[in-house]
C-alpha cells in the first residue's frame, strides 16, 4: 500500500518500471470538506497528538489532555494555506490519476465519510480481485 505516492507522472512511470500495480484508489473528497476539517485540527507539537475541535476535542480548550501544554493550529492548516495545497495537489495529481486511468488501473470513490466510502472500496476490491 502506498499512500500519497506517486505525486507526479515521472514518479508514476518510475514506479511502473519496478512494480506491476493492480489498483490505484483515488479518494475524491470535496475541497471545502477538507478545508473545513483541517481548520478545526489542533496539534500538541512535542508529542504529535492531534485533536479536532468538533470530533475529538481536548478536555480543556486549547490544552493537551496529557500535559496541559498549549495546542496549536498549524500554519498549513489555515484555510487559505489548505486551498493552496489542494490547488498544487490537483495540478500534480490529476496527471498521475489520468496516467493510471489510461491503464484501467484507477478507480475513484467520492464522498465525505469514511463509514460510507470504506465499505464501497472494500466491496470493489472483493468483487474485482475475488478475495
Amino acid at each position: 500500500s502506498l499512500d500519497g505516492f506517486p505525486r507526479n507522472v515521472a514518479q508514476a512511470k518510475a514506479l511502473d518500471q519496478k512494480f506491476e500495480l493492480d489498483l490505484v484508489i483515488n479518494l475524491d473528497i470535496p475541497h471545502e470538506e477538507i478545508v473545513e476539517r483541517l481548520r478545526h485540527r489542533m496539534v500538541h507539537v512535542p508529542s504529535g497528538r492531534s485533536y479536532h475541535r468538533i470530533w475529538n476535542p481536548p478536555k480543556i480548550e486549547g490544552k493537551d489532555d496529557e500535559t496541559g501544554e498549549e495546542l496549536i493550529v498549524r500554519d498549513d492548516d489555515q484555510p487559505d494555506a489548505v486551498r493552496d495545497r489542494l490547488r498544487i495537489y490537483e495540478e500534480n495529481t490529476r496527471p498521475v490519476l489520468d496516467h493510471y486511468l489510461a491503464q484501467n488501473k484507477a478507480v475513484s470513490f467520492k464522498g465525505t465519510e469514511s463509514d460510507v466510502i470504506w465499505p464501497q472500496m472494500k466491496e470493489y476490491v472483493k468483487t474485482t480481485f475475488k478475495v
